[in-house]
């Protein structure tokens, strides 16, 4: 709190009237735990303490804000990736960075050693032993990558993509490409020996033979054994084996076409039941508006509410057929378009 404190001492906040804001400081834990929930910072130690006071257990007396960590990787940093399973996010325009700066929160618990930084972090799981990732930042590149070894590598995997795809779903217009690297293990010589374009992408580092995950997943869909791409072909079940099976098993959509033709043949229970409800909302439109204009008429007229009520009816049987026909048109448009053509 203290430190809260020296900070917000030398800063001037002022609301749009130019009043200036002050902050009282018996409500900075207020303030701290406010910073935690929107996943600004975590506690130094292994949790927000012992839930005794009113904020959630704001007792811890360090914070750290992924933020102002320090900048350059640690110098000792004890990962070997060459095994791991890498997978990249790759965005179109830029890599925003509370994207890594909320996932260090989420997964605080598990940052092996301290060893978190501006750019990147080192996890070692509590849940699944002997399990370590490495998850860095490059914001030039505009790379989130997330390499992770170990005897349960699925199962950890799965809770680090799920917790990035979670921020990236709040930014929805956030462009991006996954994509997986493509283990030399998994691939795929004419001699069944290892050589030819593979190795010589891994001469050049990060920028070996990575594929489009999505275009992995349609293969596998597909029914294919093999994947075939510029760096050579891979048998499709090695390099998706370490992959968890839910993403497995998720089929890419195709995008929405901008404009929907009408399928010949039998039309599906949804659909109708979406046109029975669109011609019901335009007929309540339709209805209110002539009651509107008979009670209009009625007043002026000498004729009673009977009657009045009987010309209501027949307006509705009236729009009832003309919403009918109107569907059936449409029906046999689709079924017979040479004679509506004509």
């Amino acid at each position: 709190r203290g430190d809260v404190s020296e900070i917000l001492k030398d800063r001037t906040i002022e609301d749009g009237q130019g009043n200036v804001l002050r902050y009282p400081e018996d409500r900075l834990d207020f303030l701290i735990w406010a910073m935690a929930q929107f996943k600004l910072c975590y506690p130094a130690g292994d949790g927000f303490g012992d839930g005794s006071d009113t904020h959630g257990g704001v007792a811890n007396s360090k914070w750290i804000v992924p933020d102002l960590l320090p900048s350059d990787q640690p110098s000792i940093l004890e990962f070997d990736d060459r095994e791991a399973l890498r997978f990249r996010f790759r965005f179109e325009r830029f890599l925003p960075r509370h994207v890594l700066n909320m996932f260090i929160v989420e997964h605080y618990r598990d940052i092996h050693d301290g060893l978190a930084w501006q750019h990147g972090v080192h996890l070692e799981s509590r849940a699944w032993a002997g399990t370590a990732a490495l998850v860095r930042a490059d914001y030039q590149e505009r790379v989130l990558t997330v390499a992770v070894r170990g005897a349960h590598v699925d199962k950890y995997f799965n809770a680090l993509y799920a917790s990035v795809s979670k921020i990236l779903e709040r930014m929805p217009k956030l462009q991006h490409e996954k994509l997986l690297y493509l283990d030399e293990a998994a691939r795929i010589d004419d001699g069944g020996k290892r050589g030819g374009v593979a190795l010589q992408t891994e001469e050049r580092g990060d920028r070996g033979a990575w594929a489009n995950f999505d275009d992995l997943l349609a293969a596998d869909a597909a029914g294919s054994r093999e994947f075939v791409c510029r760096f050579g072909r891979y048998d499709l079940g090695r390099v998706l084996r370490p992959m968890p099976k839910r993403e497995i098993r998720k089929l890419p959509m195709p995008e929405p076409a901008s404009e929907t033709r009408p399928v010949e043949g039998r039309s599906s229970p949804w659909l109708n039941t979406m046109l029975t409800f669109g011609g019901l909302g335009g007929l309540a439109a339709f209805v209110t508006g002539i009651v509107s204009l008979v009670g209009w008429f009625s007043s002026f007229t000498s004729l009673g509410w009977g009657i009045t009520l009987v010309l209501t009816g027949n307006v509705v049987l009236i729009a009832v057929l003309l919403v009918i026909g109107s569907r059936s048109r449409d029906r046999l448009r689709q079924r017979f378009p040479r004679i509506f053509r004509e």
